[in-house]
Protein backbone atom coordinates (compact mmCIF):
# COMPACT_ATOMS: atom_id res chain seq x y z
CA UNK A 1 0.00 0.00 0.00
CA UNK A 2 1.29 3.76 -1.08
CA UNK A 3 0.23 6.53 1.04
CA UNK A 4 0.14 9.75 -1.07
CA UNK A 5 1.58 13.13 0.84
CA UNK A 6 -1.12 15.52 1.85
CA UNK A 7 -1.89 17.75 -1.11
CA UNK A 8 -1.84 21.23 -0.54
CA UNK A 9 -5.61 21.70 0.10
CA UNK A 10 -5.52 18.25 2.10
CA UNK A 11 -2.94 20.53 4.76
CA UNK A 12 -5.69 23.37 4.77
CA UNK A 13 -8.24 21.29 5.87
CA UNK A 14 -6.17 19.48 8.49
CA UNK A 15 -5.46 23.58 9.67
CA UNK A 16 -8.99 24.36 9.63
CA UNK A 17 -10.26 21.30 11.36
CA UNK A 18 -7.71 22.11 13.98
CA UNK A 19 -8.42 25.55 14.21
CA UNK A 20 -12.33 24.65 14.56
CA UNK A 21 -11.63 22.17 17.71
CA UNK A 22 -10.20 25.12 19.43
CA UNK A 23 -12.95 27.48 18.64
CA UNK A 24 -15.33 24.71 20.74
CA UNK A 25 -14.43 25.56 24.30
CA UNK A 26 -14.25 22.54 26.06
CA UNK A 27 -12.04 23.34 29.87
CA UNK A 28 -12.46 20.98 32.53
CA UNK A 29 -13.16 22.38 35.37
CA UNK A 30 -15.66 22.59 34.92
CA UNK A 31 -16.23 20.02 32.06
CA UNK A 32 -17.85 21.17 28.89
CA UNK A 33 -16.78 18.43 26.44
CA UNK A 34 -20.00 18.42 24.78
CA UNK A 35 -19.85 20.76 22.46
CA UNK A 36 -16.74 19.64 20.96
CA UNK A 37 -17.35 16.03 20.99
CA UNK A 38 -20.80 16.19 18.90
CA UNK A 39 -18.89 18.69 16.45
CA UNK A 40 -15.84 15.70 16.42
CA UNK A 41 -18.72 12.84 15.69
CA UNK A 42 -21.01 15.23 13.02
CA UNK A 43 -17.80 15.08 10.94
CA UNK A 44 -16.79 11.72 11.21
CA UNK A 45 -20.68 10.78 10.34
CA UNK A 46 -20.15 13.11 7.37
CA UNK A 47 -17.27 11.06 6.38
CA UNK A 48 -19.39 7.77 6.61
CA UNK A 49 -16.94 6.55 9.83
CA UNK A 50 -19.20 4.45 12.11
CA UNK A 51 -19.00 6.83 15.36
CA UNK A 52 -20.74 6.49 18.51
CA UNK A 53 -21.23 8.74 21.55
CA UNK A 54 -20.82 7.19 24.59
CA UNK A 55 -22.00 9.35 27.61
CA UNK A 56 -20.05 8.80 30.64
CA UNK A 57 -22.06 11.56 32.87
CA UNK A 58 -24.83 13.76 31.82
CA UNK A 59 -23.25 16.52 29.04
CA UNK A 60 -20.12 14.77 28.86
CA UNK A 61 -19.65 11.71 26.35
CA UNK A 62 -17.00 9.93 24.62
CA UNK A 63 -16.46 9.94 20.83
CA UNK A 64 -15.75 6.19 19.58
CA UNK A 65 -15.28 5.43 15.81
CA UNK A 66 -14.00 2.25 13.95
CA UNK A 67 -13.31 1.15 10.44
CA UNK A 68 -13.04 -1.83 9.97
CA UNK A 69 -10.36 -3.47 7.83
CA UNK A 70 -10.96 -5.34 4.44
CA UNK A 71 -9.67 -9.02 6.42
CA UNK A 72 -8.63 -10.16 10.07
CA UNK A 73 -5.91 -8.76 11.63
CA UNK A 74 -4.35 -6.35 15.04
CA UNK A 75 -6.96 -3.95 16.42
CA UNK A 76 -5.52 -0.40 16.98
CA UNK A 77 -7.02 2.47 19.39
CA UNK A 78 -5.69 5.86 18.42
CA UNK A 79 -6.90 7.88 21.59
CA UNK A 80 -7.00 11.71 22.30
CA UNK A 81 -9.23 13.41 24.95
CA UNK A 82 -11.62 16.70 24.42
CA UNK A 83 -10.83 18.54 27.54
CA UNK A 84 -8.51 21.44 28.25
CA UNK A 85 -7.28 22.90 31.05
CA UNK A 86 -9.01 26.25 32.14
CA UNK A 87 -7.38 29.13 30.52
CA UNK A 88 -6.21 31.54 33.01
CA UNK A 89 -4.47 34.73 32.85
CA UNK A 90 -1.66 36.60 30.71
CA UNK A 91 -3.05 35.52 27.18
CA UNK A 92 -2.33 38.00 24.34
CA UNK A 93 -5.07 36.61 21.95
CA UNK A 94 -8.31 35.49 22.50
CA UNK A 95 -7.67 31.46 23.90
CA UNK A 96 -10.69 29.96 21.88
CA UNK A 97 -10.20 32.20 18.49
CA UNK A 98 -7.54 29.75 16.84
CA UNK A 99 -5.18 32.80 15.43
CA UNK A 100 -2.16 31.53 13.63
CA UNK A 101 1.05 34.14 13.82
CA UNK A 102 3.84 32.90 12.24
CA UNK A 103 3.13 29.59 11.17
CA UNK A 104 1.54 29.08 14.68
CA UNK A 105 -2.00 28.22 16.08
CA UNK A 106 -2.59 29.89 19.28
CA UNK A 107 -5.36 28.76 21.55
CA UNK A 108 -6.44 26.96 24.71
CA UNK A 109 -5.49 23.19 24.12
CA UNK A 110 -3.87 24.07 20.57
CA UNK A 111 -0.93 21.40 22.03
CA UNK A 112 -2.84 19.33 24.54
CA UNK A 113 -4.19 18.23 22.43
CA UNK A 114 -6.65 19.19 19.79
CA UNK A 115 -3.80 18.96 17.62
CA UNK A 116 -3.25 15.21 18.21
CA UNK A 117 -7.08 14.80 18.03
CA UNK A 118 -7.27 16.49 14.84
CA UNK A 119 -4.20 14.72 13.44
CA UNK A 120 -5.97 10.87 14.01
CA UNK A 121 -9.20 12.35 13.34
CA UNK A 122 -7.97 13.42 9.90
CA UNK A 123 -6.34 10.16 9.18
CA UNK A 124 -8.92 8.15 9.51
CA UNK A 125 -10.35 10.36 7.52
CA UNK A 126 -8.07 9.54 4.38
CA UNK A 127 -7.95 6.28 5.15
CA UNK A 128 -12.33 6.13 4.59
CA UNK A 129 -12.13 8.49 1.82
CA UNK A 130 -9.09 6.53 -0.60
CA UNK A 131 -10.57 3.63 0.72
CA UNK A 132 -6.59 2.26 1.96
CA UNK A 133 -7.23 -1.27 2.22
CA UNK A 134 -6.22 -2.69 5.81
CA UNK A 135 -5.81 -5.36 7.98
CA UNK A 136 -7.66 -5.20 11.28
CA UNK A 137 -9.22 -2.85 12.97
CA UNK A 138 -9.31 1.28 13.53
CA UNK A 139 -10.89 2.50 16.83
CA UNK A 140 -10.96 6.29 17.61
CA UNK A 141 -11.21 7.17 21.45
CA UNK A 142 -11.69 11.00 22.14
CA UNK A 143 -12.60 10.64 26.02
CA UNK A 144 -13.46 13.51 28.56
CA UNK A 145 -12.38 14.05 31.68
CA UNK A 146 -8.73 13.73 31.04
CA UNK A 147 -6.89 16.87 33.04
CA UNK A 148 -9.11 15.69 36.01
CA UNK A 149 -10.06 12.39 37.44
CA UNK A 150 -10.20 10.46 34.14
CA UNK A 151 -14.03 9.87 34.23
CA UNK A 152 -13.80 9.16 30.28
CA UNK A 153 -11.54 6.50 30.15
CA UNK A 154 -12.54 4.53 32.95
CA UNK A 155 -16.37 4.08 31.52
CA UNK A 156 -14.63 3.43 28.12
CA UNK A 157 -11.81 0.55 29.94
CA UNK A 158 -15.48 -0.66 32.33
CA UNK A 159 -16.84 -1.78 28.72
CA UNK A 160 -14.39 -4.57 27.96
CA UNK A 161 -12.14 -2.96 25.71
CA UNK A 162 -9.82 -5.43 23.53
CA UNK A 163 -7.23 -4.10 21.62
CA UNK A 164 -3.45 -5.04 20.70
CA UNK A 165 -2.08 -1.28 20.33
CA UNK A 166 -3.10 1.91 21.51
CA UNK A 167 -1.41 4.99 20.40
CA UNK A 168 -2.08 8.17 22.61
CA UNK A 169 -1.13 11.66 20.40
CA UNK A 170 -0.25 13.68 23.52
CA UNK A 171 3.08 16.54 22.41
CA UNK A 172 5.94 15.29 23.23
CA UNK A 173 8.02 16.70 20.19
CA UNK A 174 7.54 13.86 18.55
CA UNK A 175 9.21 11.80 20.57
CA UNK A 176 8.04 8.18 21.11
CA UNK A 177 6.87 7.75 25.28
CA UNK A 178 6.28 4.27 26.52
CA UNK A 179 5.76 4.97 29.86
CA UNK A 180 4.56 7.96 31.64
CA UNK A 181 3.84 9.03 35.60
CA UNK A 182 0.61 8.12 37.45
CA UNK A 183 -1.31 10.51 39.48
CA UNK A 184 -2.60 10.52 42.85
CA UNK A 185 -5.13 14.35 44.17
CA UNK A 186 -5.66 14.76 47.85
CA UNK A 187 -7.55 17.35 49.42
CA UNK A 188 -7.21 18.00 52.69
CA UNK A 189 -9.58 20.51 54.61
CA UNK A 190 -9.21 22.41 57.83
CA UNK A 191 -12.54 23.33 60.06
CA UNK A 192 -12.97 26.45 62.46
CA UNK A 193 -15.88 28.08 64.16
CA UNK A 194 -17.11 30.97 62.33
CA UNK A 195 -18.17 34.31 63.90
CA UNK A 196 -17.30 38.25 62.98
CA UNK A 197 -13.92 39.15 63.13
CA UNK A 198 -14.56 42.39 64.96
CA UNK A 199 -16.09 40.75 67.44
CA UNK A 200 -14.18 37.13 68.08
CA UNK A 201 -11.35 37.51 71.05
CA UNK A 202 -10.37 34.28 70.59
CA UNK A 203 -10.97 33.39 66.73
CA UNK A 204 -10.94 29.26 65.43
CA UNK A 205 -9.45 29.87 62.16
CA UNK A 206 -9.81 26.87 59.86
CA UNK A 207 -6.95 29.23 57.72
CA UNK A 208 -4.54 29.53 60.76
CA UNK A 209 -5.08 25.89 60.88
CA UNK A 210 -3.89 25.10 57.27
CA UNK A 211 -0.81 27.72 57.85
CA UNK A 212 0.52 25.33 60.47
CA UNK A 213 0.16 22.42 58.22
CA UNK A 214 1.56 24.10 54.91
CA UNK A 215 5.52 23.89 56.52
CA UNK A 216 5.38 20.42 56.49
CA UNK A 217 3.23 19.82 53.29
CA UNK A 218 6.43 21.80 51.76
CA UNK A 219 9.49 19.69 53.10
CA UNK A 220 7.11 16.72 52.21
CA UNK A 221 7.18 17.63 48.45
CA UNK A 222 10.87 18.38 48.50
CA UNK A 223 11.25 15.35 50.17
CA UNK A 224 9.29 13.24 47.15
CA UNK A 225 11.56 13.91 44.72
CA UNK A 226 14.20 11.92 45.83
CA UNK A 227 12.04 9.24 44.78
CA UNK A 228 13.66 7.88 41.35
CA UNK A 229 12.69 5.67 37.97
CA UNK A 230 15.46 4.94 34.93
CA UNK A 231 12.53 5.79 32.26
CA UNK A 232 10.69 8.20 33.92
CA UNK A 233 12.85 10.35 36.41
CA UNK A 234 11.61 11.66 40.15
CA UNK A 235 8.22 11.52 41.77
CA UNK A 236 6.62 14.74 42.28
CA UNK A 237 4.23 16.53 44.61
CA UNK A 238 2.86 19.87 44.84
CA UNK A 239 -0.03 21.86 46.41
CA UNK A 240 -1.95 23.16 43.90
CA UNK A 241 -4.99 24.89 45.03
CA UNK A 242 -5.71 26.65 48.50
CA UNK A 243 -9.07 28.28 49.27
CA UNK A 244 -10.99 29.11 52.37
CA UNK A 245 -12.93 31.70 53.91
CA UNK A 246 -16.39 33.32 52.89
CA UNK A 247 -16.16 36.85 53.78
CA UNK A 248 -13.36 39.42 54.55
CA UNK A 249 -14.98 40.37 58.08
CA UNK A 250 -15.96 36.70 58.44
CA UNK A 251 -13.72 33.84 60.65
CA UNK A 252 -12.99 31.07 57.87
CA UNK A 253 -15.30 28.48 59.16
CA UNK A 254 -13.33 25.89 56.25
CA UNK A 255 -9.91 25.59 54.31
CA UNK A 256 -9.25 23.52 51.75
CA UNK A 257 -6.27 22.72 49.87
CA UNK A 258 -5.34 20.28 47.42
CA UNK A 259 -2.48 18.44 46.41
CA UNK A 260 -1.21 16.86 42.94
CA UNK A 261 1.18 13.93 43.14
CA UNK A 262 3.09 12.76 40.29
CA UNK A 263 3.72 8.67 41.17
CA UNK A 264 6.25 6.34 39.87
CA UNK A 265 5.63 2.57 39.04
CA UNK A 266 5.13 0.43 41.98
CA UNK A 267 4.07 3.00 44.65
CA UNK A 268 0.40 2.56 45.95
CA UNK A 269 -1.91 4.68 47.17
CA UNK A 270 -0.92 2.86 50.51
CA UNK A 271 2.67 4.10 50.37
CA UNK A 272 1.19 7.54 49.33
CA UNK A 273 -1.65 8.11 51.97
CA UNK A 274 0.95 6.67 54.85
CA UNK A 275 3.77 9.87 53.45
CA UNK A 276 0.99 12.58 54.08
CA UNK A 277 -0.03 10.71 57.08
CA UNK A 278 3.64 11.55 58.47
CA UNK A 279 4.05 14.43 57.41
CA UNK A 280 0.48 15.79 59.08
CA UNK A 281 2.06 13.84 62.29
CA UNK A 282 1.07 15.89 65.36
CA UNK A 283 -1.49 18.41 63.80
CA UNK A 284 -4.34 16.40 64.21
CA UNK A 285 -5.39 15.76 60.57
CA UNK A 286 -5.49 12.83 58.25
CA UNK A 287 -5.35 12.39 54.67
CA UNK A 288 -7.66 10.33 52.11
CA UNK A 289 -6.57 10.37 49.00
Amino acid sequence: MTIKPLTADERQELVTLLCNLIQHPSENPPGNENAVAHFIADILHQEGIDTELQEVVPGRPNVIARIKGQRPGKRVILNGHTDVVPCGEGWTVEPFAAVIEDGRIIGRGAADMKSGVAAMMFAAILIQRHGYPFCGELTLLFNVDEERINLGMTHFLAQGVEADYAIIGEPTSLEICIAHKGVSRTRLTTFGTAGHAAKVRDPDSAIDKMALLLPNLVQACHEVKEKQHPLLGNASMLVTTINGGSAPNIVPASCSLEIDRRVLPGETRDDINSSLSQALAGKGLQAEA
